[in-house]
This record gives C-alpha cells, sequence and structure tokens, in this order.
C-alpha cells in the first residue's frame, strides 16, 4: 500500500494535480529537501508545488522504489525547466515515511544532474562495459576449465 501511495504521489507531480499531491499527505507533513528547505505542513506542501522559480511542473520517473516496514524509499529521475529557461535534471534518493497508509515526512536528496555530467557517466559506463568483455574474452579463451577431479570434489 505504501508504494502506491508513493506511485500516486509522484503521478500528481507529473499531472501538476493538487488535489492528488495532497490526498497523499498527512495534514503535519514534513518535506526536507536537504541544503535547500524544511516545509511543515500540507498547506506549506500546496504552495510549494508551483514554485515562481520554475515554470511548468516536473516530469518525475520512478527508477526503482523499496519499502520496509513503515518507509518506502525511491530513486528517482526527474526533468524541470527554471523561470529563466533553463533546463534541469535531477537524480534524487527520497525517503518516504509513512502512516496509515500516507505519507508524513518525506526526506529528500536531490543532485543536480549537469550535461557534462551526464555524458561522462554515460562514457565512464561504457568504459567499464568494454573492460568486463575484454576480461571475459581473455579468461574465456586462456584459462583452463575446472578438471574432472576438480568438479567431482566441488560437488561431494
Amino acid at each position: 500500500m505504501n508504494k502506491e501511495t508513493v506511485e500516486k504521489y509522484i503521478d500528481g507531480f507529473n499531472k501538476n494535480d493538487h488535489n492528488q499531491i495532497l490526498a497523499c499527505l498527512t495534514e503535519d507533513i514534513v518535506w526536507t529537501v536537504f541544503g535547500h528547505f524544511r516545509r511543515t505542513g500540507k498547506q506549506a506542501d500546496d504552495a510549494a508545488i508551483e514554485n515562481e522559480d520554475f515554470t511548468g511542473y516536473p516530469v518525475l520517473r520512478i527508477v526503482r522504489m523499496v519499502e520496509e516496514d513503515d518507509t518506502a524509499m525511491a530513486e528517482i529521475h526527474g526533468e524541470t525547466h527554471r523561470a529563466t529557461g533553463e533546463q534541469l535534471r535531477m537524480a534524487m534518493g527520497e525517503v518516504f515515511v509513512m502512516r496509515d497508509g500516507l505519507i508524513c515526512e518525506r526526506r529528500a536528496f536531490v543532485i543536480n544532474i549537469e550535461e557534462n555530467d551526464y555524458k561522462w557517466l554515460l562514457k565512464c559506463c561504457a568504459g567499464v562495459g568494454r573492460a568486463l568483455h575484454s576480461l571475459r574474452t581473455t579468461a574465456d579463451n586462456e584459462m583452463p576449465g575446472p578438471s574432472e577431479e576438480t568438479t567431482a570434489r566441488s560437488y561431494s
């Protein structure tokens, strides 16, 4: 149930649906974006949904989510636009503390992803993939497999 509430909450941001967002929150919600702000109460959250520093509304995508007891944690990627027109891409780690199926606390770690950082990340991932492929090919071609004696001992 908690994961479904978080999914509904994020979907509300994607549709800019205040009622859907607010329906997922307790009255005493605490929303912290570390290094930026801390807001308390549903009305404070409602006022922050549309921020004059940004235009439109964000596009958020839950990459993965895990749940344990009264807590759901999600990796979220998002995009939005500043009022200046600049595109902002971000990666977020979000902790959602739940009470009775509603979000009573949201703790967010937000990292802005610059274009060069994004390209660097892709390049590193490609480099690691090439290195692993090279190691695997070398190992397959040059290293002998287990002997029959070793294999027999492994399974006894």
